[in-house]
Order: C-alpha cells, then sequence, then structure tokens
C-alpha cells in the first residue's frame, strides 16, 4: 500500500517489523501532512517508533523531504492520551464481561434434608444436608457458598461447585437439638432454606462414683454423679436408699451451670446398715426437658462401733 496522492511527497513505506502496528503507523503518517490525510479516531500506540525509523531519512534528504509536522508532533501527543482511553475502554469490556457472567447462574431452589430423621435418639448420628439447585448458560460450573445455621448463628461453612453439602454430627447430644437451616451465596445472589427443627431425645447416662465403699455412722459419703457427653447447664437429682427397704431415704439436687457434673455430700444416719445412691440428669431443650435414665451406684457398707 503507498500513500494517497495528496501525500505524494512522502516516500513509500519502510519495513515495518510489525504488520499490526503499522496499520497504525501508516494512519498517522498519512495525516502527518497538514491534517489532510488525518486518521480519524486511531489510537497510535506505534507511532514513536516510525518517527524513529524515518529520522534518518528526513536527515539524508532534507531537500526531498519535509521535517515533520505540527500535526505529527500533536498525534504523538494524542499516543499517549490514547493509550489511556484504551485503557479505560479496556476496563469497561472487562467489567461488561464479569457482569455478563454473574447474570449467567440463576440459583432455582435450595432445601434442606435431616437424616435419618428431624427426631433422633440420644447418641444416633445425624446428618445435615444442603441441596442447591443452579442452572447456568455458562460453560463453566459455578463456585458458590454454603452456610451451616443452628439457631441462626453460623456454625460452618463450605465452598463448594457441588449441588449437595453435607455435614454430619456424631453421636448426637441434646445441645445438636435446634432449628437448622442453610444458605448459599452465588457471586451477588444468595437464598436461604426454610427453618428445620431437629429433636435429640434422652440425655446419656450420668456416671455415679463414690469416694468410699465403707463408713462408720455418723460418717459423710462424697457423691458424684457426671454426664461427660453433655453440655451444662445440667440439673442432678441424687437419691440414698437403704438396702432391702422400700423408698426414698434423702434426696438432694443441684444445677450446675458451667459444668457437667455436681458432687454433693450425704451423711450416714445410726440405722444405717448398707445404703447405696442414684443419680439422674435433666436437660432443657427448647421447650421441653429431657431426663436421662436413672443410674445406681455401688453399695456402701456402714460399720457401727
Amino acid at each position: 500500500m503507498r500513500p494517497p496522492k495528496h501525500c505524494s511527497r512522502f516516500p513509500a513505506w519502510p519495513p515495518l517489523p510489525d504488520q499490526q502496528h503499522g496499520r497504525f503507523v501508516r494512519g498517522a503518517w498519512r495525516s502527518s501532512h497538514m491534517g489532510l490525510c488525518f486518521s480519524r479516531g486511531r489510537f497510535l500506540t506505534s507511532v514513536a517508533w516510525e518517527v524513529a525509523s524515518f529520522s534518518g531519512a528526513w536527515r539524508k534528504s532534507r531537500t526531498n523531504y519535509p521535517k515533520p509536522s505540527l500535526t505529527l508532533r500533536m498525534q504523538l501527543g494524542w499516543t499517549q492520551g490514547g493509550t489511556m482511553w484504551l485503557r479505560v475502554l479496556l476496563t469497561l469490556l472487562l467489567c461488561s464481561s464479569l457482569e455478563g457472567q454473574e447474570n449467567s447462574f440463576t440459583i432455582n431452589s435450595i432445601h434442606m434434608q435431616i437424616l435419618p430423621k428431624q427426631e433422633v435418639q440420644n447418641g444416633e448420628n445425624l446428618t445435615l444436608r444442603c441441596v442447591v439447585d443452579v442452572s447456568t448458560t455458562s460453560s463453566v460450573k459455578p463456585q458458590h457458598q454454603v452456610l451451616f445455621y443452628k439457631d441462626d448463628v453460623l456454625f460452618h461453612n463450605v465452598s463448594s461447585m457441588e449441588n449437595t453439602e453435607s455435614y454430619f454430627i456424631p453421636q448426637a447430644r441434646v445441645y445438636d437439638a435446634g432449628t437448622y437451616k442453610c444458605t448459599v451465596i452465588l457471586n451477588n445472589k444468595e437464598k436461604t432454606t426454610e427453618e428445620y427443627p431437629v429433636l435429640v431425645r434422652g440425655v446419656s447416662d450420668p456416671r455415679v462414683t463414690l469416694d468410699k465403699k465403707e463408713v462408720i455412722e455418723g460418717g459423710v459419703v462424697m457423691v458424684n454423679c457426671s454426664v461427660p457427653e453433655e453440655k451444662a447447664p445440667i440439673h442432678f437429682t441424687i437419691e440414698k436408699f437403704e438396702l432391702n427397704v422400700k423408698g426414698v431415704k434423702q434426696k438432694r439436687e443441684k444445677t450446675s451451670q458451667n459444668q457437667n457434673f455436681v458432687t454433693l455430700k450425704f451423711t450416714v444416719e445410726e440405722q444405717d446398715h448398707a445404703i447405696w445412691f442414684q443419680c439422674q440428669a435433666r436437660i432443657v431443650s427448647g421447650t421441653h426437658v429431657e431426663p436421662s435414665r436413672s443410674i445406681r451406684s455401688e453399695l456402701v457398707t456402714v460399720r457401727v462401733f
């Protein structure tokens, strides 16, 4: 390609190292003669190279060719401004592309499954499963956040590309009872399930230990009752029985607010011969109370002087 006729005073194009850059430079070359060949709307990123290429030709043939005109020098200034606007344009195109990607994902539905069921016995395994249905027009599988809540408090979150995420609770206890839900977040969109109540029936069997197995009349027996698997607060009831005698001889109760055990003192009376103790634990869960079984201690022998 040669310069236009009204730019015929300029020589033919020199070899260009890059054909794509050459197209921009030729626009500047055509517009260098008093603006008659101005390349409208072009951002000249390679004009500096072209000017450097021809500077030697101008120095060698000053009688035949003019020096760079004012218009060309002004266009060199346009190059920097053009580069800035080109960056702005590319940024806008990128943002538009990302926005299109965002809008290509839709959260159709989300629900939770409680396995094996929403009411389990103390010590049973429990699985919370969050199932998400996401549709997309993109070939890329979307990555989303799945958040698990109990009583509106976040306790687990995971980043996933799967439609199902699970949280496993081994040997569910009373403190695992509550209201559960899950939320999925995809880009700037989110959706939350309805609330699912979970009930755990019963309390773990308490453990009863004594500080002695033999005691004298008037002595003291320290009875410890604990539920290691459960969390406080726990209400404990300890009863004292006489061997081969019906009915409770003594009963004491105490609520432990911060620990899962209590230690209570019982005095041995004169008429006691052989005694034993029984412990039961109760835990408040929501609007109801869950009791444990009553567990019996070892036998304590009473010596008479």
